[in-house]
């Protein structure tokens, strides 16, 4: 072979040799860039799954407390209207027998179908009165049918309850004649003691909630979740067990005492009653965990002093993104496994030739960036509203579709009464506080067509899509009963974290960490809620410009504000 066959082939190697390492090296930049891209985008996504996560449990703690909610409401109307009828006649010998009130409980048996058991109890464990419902509709239990409950641990706990309180006992199936019934009937018991007329204790009136529509309900809530979902009790036991229905209640019988989550998972199990931290990341799942007490969402009742008082009255809600869940790549640890989910996730993109690959992987960082940038000023920080110039490009563009359209919009310019006084007594952090609550207030309340604008500082303007001002002012007095029921807020038998939480306030000063005087002790925030409004109506076909709208809101507003600040103090007093 001549010299230069032996050149050309060793170009042609090298030739070869090279292409191989730009095909294998931009195919590695693609991959690593990629895997870079998952990784730099994953921690944004994991806050936004524990986020949506922890809705779904509150929202379930919410479904759970509003049903017991109902039920006190009922109980304390039969412990009313008991002691109207029987007061001072009550005795060992009573019979209750073809009674008002025996027809009553029976009628509402029938309507309310899930009180499994409405019974009064006498002073001594007997049941003197017990109404029964099951698939054939309410019934009484004949005289001599009735049973002593003296020894049950439900009616020594409700013994404590004082007048004007509930007695709320724990969770558990239910038991007749020392046997679990079957089939199961899930079962909280609440009670309510009753009073002759000289003031001496006649027994308890009772009722067992019987909880199958209620874990029905919860069922669906959790379902609206794509990881698994628990309710536990105090000890670990299983009330819901969404992957293995069959394990839940174990601790109902002697040959299931293993069927705990608190066996199935030790380590968890203590990291959770640590209570380090209500989400829990290991490689075996991420744990998102909600303790909770039964706690009033109802405002009428404020003066009812009702109180948990079995030893068993906390609940704990988990939901489990476990290995096999599709969203599990975002929490994994394993650089080899990480590889792996991005090479699968991404396999058509590693077929593309390595120019294009390269061309699309700038074209894609540079869009990523721009939209990041795009997205940096389009909402304000604080609040998370438009900001001025962003939102008003959105309603301008709404009028444009309203006018082909034919619908109205409606806006309303919104003013927060007293935010400097708010600044100069208690800071900037604290007023900081009163904007976002005031913004995430009126985003509470609103459609899912409308949206809040910040104007700057402390104003605000809310965008109604068709709506005239007369349905935006329904929507308006919604907001303004929210401002309400914030300002009435309360922090006493309450974590003030958690009274922060619900009240939208979530941000890196705790109010527990922050100085609380006397004159405000008793009330979750040392200030007022006060905003001023004013509205007008942008009709389809009308020549009425923007800015003139804004305007004429902006004159209503202020002479509504001029009449507010005229009596308004909004420190606490």
């Amino acid at each position: 072979m001549s010299t230069a066959d032996r050149r050309a082939g060793i170009k042609s190697r090298n030739y070869m040799a090279i292409g191989i390492a730009l095909f294998l090296l931009i195919n590695f930049s693609v991959i690593g860039s990629m895997v870079l891209v998952h990784l730099a985008a994953r921690s944004a996504l994991q806050k936004e799954i524990k986020a949506r996560e922890t809705a779904v449990l509150a929202m379930l703690v919410r479904m759970i407390n509003s049903k017991i909610d109902t039920v006190i409401a009922d109980l304390l109307h039969m412990s009313d209207m008991f002691e109207v009828e029987f007061s001072g006649v009550v005795d060992q010998n009573y019979t209750f027998a073809g009674s008002e009130t025996e027809a009553h409980w029976i009628s509402l048996a029938d309507r309310k179908i899930h009180y499994d058991k409405l019974r009064f109890i006498d002073a001594g464990g007997m049941e003197k009165l017990r109404v029964d419902y099951n698939t054939t509709g309410a019934f009484s239990i004949p005289e001599d049918q009735l049973q002593d409950k003296n020894e049950r641990y439900f009616f020594r706990e409700a013994l404590s309850v004082s007048k004007n309180q509930v007695y709320i006992s724990n969770i558990d199936l239910n038991i007749d004649n020392e046997m679990v019934e079957d089939p199961i009937v899930p079962t909280l018991r609440l009670a309510s003691p009753v009073y002759t007329s000289s003031g001496n204790f006649a027994g308890m009136i009772m009722i067992n909630y019987e909880l199958t529509e209620m874990l029905s309900s919860f069922s669906q809530f959790a379902q609206s979740s794509s990881s698994d979902s628990y309710w536990l009790n105090q000890d670990g036991y299983y009330l819901y067990n969404e992957p293995e229905p069959n394990r839940s209640w174990g601790f109902m019988y002697e040959d299931r005492q293993e069927d705990t989550f608190a066996i199935d998972e030790p380590e968890i199990w203590q990291l959770i009653n640590e209570g380090s931290s209500s989400v829990i990341t290991t490689n075996k799942g991420v744990y998102i965990c909600m303790w909770f007490r039964h706690d009033s969402y109802f405002p009428s009742f404020e003066h009812i002093e009702h109180s948990l008082v079995s030893g068993r009255d906390r609940w704990l809600l988990v939901t489990e993104i476990e290995p096999n869940n599709p969203g599990w790549y975002l929490f994994e640890q394993n650089p080899l496994k990480i590889l792996g989910w991005v090479i699968k996730d991404q396999r058509e993109i590693m077929l593309i030739g390595f120019l294009l690959s390269l061309v699309f992987l700038l074209i894609w960082r540079l869009n990523s960036n721009n939209r990041r940038q795009l997205e940096r000023y389009q909402y304000d920080q604080l609040t998370g509203a438009l900001i001025r110039h962003s939102g008003l490009d959105r309603l301008q563009l709404q009028l444009k579709s309203a006018k082909a359209e034919w619908v109205t919009i409606t806006i309303c310019f919104l003013d927060i009464n007293g935010l400097k006084e708010v600044n100069d007594t208690y800071g900037h952090t604290c007023g900081d506080d009163l904007i976002r609550l005031v913004a995430d207030a009126v985003r509470s309340e609103i459609r899912h067509s409308d949206y809040i604008i910040r104007m700057g500082g402390d104003e605000f303007m809310i965008v109604f899509y068709d709506a005239n001002i007369a349905l935006s002012e329904i929507v308006w007095q919604r907001i303004n009963h929210r401002f309400t029921l914030l300002n009435n807020q309360r922090q006493s038998g309450s974590d003030p974290n958690m009274v922060a939480v619900a009240a939208g306030l979530e941000n890196n000063t705790p109010l527990s960490d922050r100085a609380v005087d006397d004159n405000e002790a008793c009330y979750a925030r040392p200030y007022l809620i006060s905003v001023s409004h004013g509205f007008h109506q942008l009709d389809p076909g009308s020549e009425y410009s923007l800015d003139q709208a804004i305007r004429d809101a902006d004159s209503l507003m202020y002479q509504e504000k001029s009449k507010i600040k005229k009596n308004l103090n909004v420190i606490r007093q």
